[in-house]
């Protein structure tokens, strides 16, 4: 987590181990009504998690402690994960 873009790692972190919304989040952050924006930064995160994840090693499909992941809905690289990032950074559509 700790090379994940710090907005990322904020709301990965809130909604995923804290268990709050994305509206909750978007309140907390001080970007009220960008409920879709806090959807889309999360996936963002999850997609840089399971690249690195991926990068490192750890199995899609082996008898490992991410078993039960949806991998499916992170299908994104890592240098994906850095343009997607570098868009909102820049605050690109």
């Amino acid at each position: 987590l700790k090379d994940m873009p710090r907005l990322w790692r904020r709301i990965f972190l809130l909604i995923r181990v804290d268990g709050l919304n994305a509206s909750s989040v978007s309140e907390i952050l001080l970007i009220p009504s960008k409920e879709d924006a806090v959807r889309r930064w999360l996936m963002q995160a999850e997609a840089f998690i399971a690249a690195h994840l991926e990068e490192a090693g750890v199995s899609k499909n082996g008898n490992d402690w991410l078993q039960g992941v949806d991998w499916s809905a992170l299908s994104v690289t890592r240098s994906e994960a850095a343009s997607l990032w570098s868009k909102e950074a820049n605050h690109e559509e």
